[in-house]
Formats: structure tokens, sequence, C-alpha cells
């Protein structure tokens, strides 16, 4: 079986060491970039990686030799294409960070296509290297945090307060032996809960991306920590994975028989004969309700008149409020009106019609409600707008339901990370701890091979490789 070759790597800079960690002066000939990038070529070929994250990339720093490093890296690993994504433009400065340059704006990312352009401005960032076809590139920025902490830095005694910095990400859709897989490469701030946030950002970020998934980088998270958060990342979007489930359920129609009931395996099944289906009870029809004869008052009106006083004329105001005709105050309670407010004492519908027209069937005093098939109904004026209204809010929910849905399913595409390799990678001389993950979802267990972490002549990180079959 063929397995690929996944690496990630923080470089330093390409930052020689000694074998007690100590710095080694760098460049070693600031004449010669090529002496610069050296010890970066050699240490990347050893690795023999089909797909390498890298991270700490400079790209013509004067510190560095003036190297496109990301370019050095490719050629060296026989890369058939490449991003560089600069997380920042400027110059590293020895206590306050970094001193940005004015005339660079915009989040800019490089390929091979300005592999060697000696004019670019000096910038630092993330890298992704691979030799495999690669379908789609997408690249996003996160900005640092607020503040910084205090760190050991190599070469210095003591912790030396270091501010953060903006750090840079970059996907790839890549084809692969058994169809397209994603792979990200990323490197977190070292400030606790703000890298946990941009590693949960991350996993929206790429959900609408091909599974399966591989996210390669420096998290500046030990341990399990990585995994954890991607798995709960869920709870960070502020919706549980099992909800959508729960809420998809429906009840059991009336009449459905229930789910048979788990038996013990070898158990002997059921002995009894099949109980005949039920016989199927047509459902009651609603009658018609009675239509009043020409002229009588329905029971209601009936009762209001029989009630008489105040009480009963109020009782019929609001009873014709109610279907669409206020009755009038100056006039008999039950009297009809024309079509100018006038007493009509016939009843019936004056020449050119009115709104005060009688209909046939239905009692005087409800004239003004209207009417389907002789049968009284409720509407009025507000019977159209509230319709409107309620499809509004159909749609409005249909839509609702179709987005959580489709977020739905990408947060169980996204579930179930697992850390393919647990090796320590920091400091390269002693390791003790893993900042260093690649951590994947979709990826079956029997597909991963062995993982290392070899030592490099240059960088505090060990590099760590991880065979997979994709």
């Amino acid at each position: 079986m063929d397995r690929l070759r996944i690496a990630t790597f923080n470089l330093l800079h390409g930052q020689p060491l000694a074998r007690d960690g100590a710095p080694l002066p760098f460049p070693p000939d600031p004449a010669d970039p090529a002496a610069a990038a050296a010890g970066l070529a050699e240490a990347v070929a050893s690795l023999d990686a089909d797909v390498l994250a890298l991270q700490e990339v400079d790209r013509h720093q004067p510190r560095s030799g003036l190297v496109d490093q990301a370019a050095v890296a490719a050629e060296a690993m026989g890369a058939a294409d490449w991003r560089f994504a600069a997380a920042l433009h400027g110059r590293p400065a020895p206590v306050s960070g970094w001193v940005r340059d004015p005339s660079a704006t915009g989040f800019r990312v490089y390929g091979p296509g300005q592999a060697g352009s000696g004019g670019d401005l000096p910038s630092y960032g993330t890298a992704l290297l691979t030799r495999l076809p690669v379908h789609h590139w997408r690249a996003r920025r996160f900005p640092p945090a607020p503040f910084g902490l205090p760190l050991r830095v190599a070469g210095r005694r003591g912790l030396t307060r270091v501010p953060d910095e903006p750090r840079a990400a970059l996907a790839a859709v890549l084809e692969g032996r058994r169809g397209p897989f994603t792979v990200v490469a990323a490197h977190l701030s070292f400030v606790p809960g703000w890298n946990v946030a941009q590693l949960a950002g991350i996993r929206r970020w790429i959900s609408d991306l091909p599974a399966p998934y591989l996210l390669l980088g420096d998290f500046n998270l030990v341990g399990a920590v990585p995994r954890t958060v991607l798995g709960g990342a869920a709870v960070v979007d502020g919706v549980a994975v099992a909800a959508p489930r729960l809420r998809g359920r429906r009840p059991a129609p009336a009449g459905a028989q229930a789910p048979a009931a788990r038996r013990p395996a070898g158990a002997p099944g059921p002995t009894t004969s099949p109980v005949p289906p039920p016989v199927p009870v047509p459902a009651a029809v609603p009658l018609p309700a009675p239509v009043p004869a020409p002229g009588a008052a329905s029971p209601r009106t009936a009762r209001l008149r029989g009630a008489g006083g105040p009480e009963g004329q109020r009782g019929l105001r609001r009873l014709r409020v109610l279907y669409g005709q206020r009755a009038p105050r100056g006039g008999a309670a039950g009297e009809p009106r024309g079509p100018h407010g006038t007493p009509d004492a016939a009843g019936a519908r004056p020449a050119g019609g009115g709104p005060g027209a009688a209909r046939e069937g239905v009692p005087a005093a409800l004239r003004g409600m209207p009417a389907q098939g002789g049968v009284p109904v409720q509407g009025g004026p507000g019977g159209p707008r509230e319709a409107r209204r309620a499809g509004l809010r159909r749609v409005s929910r249909e839509r609702f339901r179709r987005r959580r849905a489709a977020r739905s399913r990408a947060r169980e595409r996204l579930q179930g990370w697992r850390d393919l390799a647990r090796t320590p990678t920091y400091p390269s001389h002693r390791p003790a701890v893993q900042f260093d993950h690649v951590l994947a979802v979709g990826v079956l267990p029997a597909s991963v091979g062995a993982a290392e972490s070899p030592r490099t002549p240059i960088s505090d990180h060990r590099p760590l490789v991880v065979e997979v079959d994709l």
C-alpha cells in the first residue's frame, strides 16, 4: 500500500542550533544567500514529504540571508505547487516584535509565479507545499492578541516579554489516490484562549471543503487540547451536535407499530402467529354548520338582542366590528344601514350596491360579514393581510430549517478529530512537549502508518512526519 508522507515543521526562519540548543551564527555569510539556504534545503529534503506545512517562514528577510524560504523548500522536496501566506510585512525588532512596512496593505499570498522576485517586501508567515495536484487554494489571516506573554527565547536568559503577532492559515483541496481531500497548514497564537478561538475558527472556515481533513501546524497547544477543542467546537458554535438529530425526530403517527425490542444474540424468535393488521376506521367527517333562515338572527345575536339595555348594544357592536362592519352609535342596534349611514328599512341592497347590502341566508345584524357559498365565514379587511403574514412566516421558517440542516451536516462531518501522532517535538535538543500536530477527521485508523520526529540542524522544533493512506 502506497502511503503519503504528511509533515509539519516550524522552521524558526531556518535558524541553526548547536547540540545543546544554543543558536549558531546565522546567516553564516550575509553576502552569500546560497549558504543561508543550504541548511534549510537539507532539512526539508531529508523529510521526503509529499505534503509539507511550514511555520515561521521568512521571505527576503535580512536575518535569513534575503532568501525566499518557501521557494527553497519547494525546490528541495520537488513540490508541484505551493503557497506562502504572509502574516505580516516588515522586519523583526529585538523587543517590540515587528516593525511593520507602511507600504504593505492587505493580505498577500505568494506562489511559484512570484518566486525569486528580489524587489518584493520582506515578509513572514506560513507555507503549504505539495507534490499532489491541487484543485483549490484558500487563505486567511488572524489578528494578534491585544497582549503578549513572557516566554523563553533562544539565546536569551530567563523570560522575555514577547508581543503576539498576526497568524496565517492556508487550505488546499488535493487529489489523492482515493479522491479529493483537504489539508490545512496553520500557526496559532501562543496566548491561551486566543489560540483556542483561532482553532475553532479554522474548523468553521473549512466546513464546506471536501472530507477527509488533515490539519497540520504549530498550534501552541499541548497534548490532547487541540483535538478536544475541535471535537467540542460545536459547543463553541452554540449548537450541540446531538440537537439536530433530536429536533429532527417526529412522533410516530397514530396506529403506527412500535419498533421491535432488541433480543439477545442466540435467543429464539417469537413463536406466536402474526397478528392481522387492524381494520381501518373511517375518520369522522365534520358536519357543516346549520345555515340560518333568511332574515333570521343567529343564536348569539338573538341572545344579545334579548339582553337589551347598554350591555346588549355593546355586544352587538363588538360582534359587527369582529366581522368587519362597525355598528353606528346613533341608531337601533339591529337596524340595517344604507350606503351613507341612513336607515334602510327594507333591509335590501340599494340600487348600485353598497356596503349595507343583504345576503341570502345571513342575519341582518351580520350583513358586513363576507360569505363563502352562502355560509358566513370570518374575514374582513384584515383577512388577506393576515394570510400574507402567515405565508411569509412559513417561508422564513423553511429557510431557517434548511440553513440549520446544512450547518448540522457540516458539523457532523467535522466530528471525531484524532491526533495521528503523539510525539513530543519541542525543544528539539530535548523534546518534552508536543506543540506540533497532525490532526485528522475522516481517516480510518488502519490508514495511518508510522510516525517519526527526526532531529534536523535547524530550528528549535522537530518536524513531525506521519504516513497516511489517502
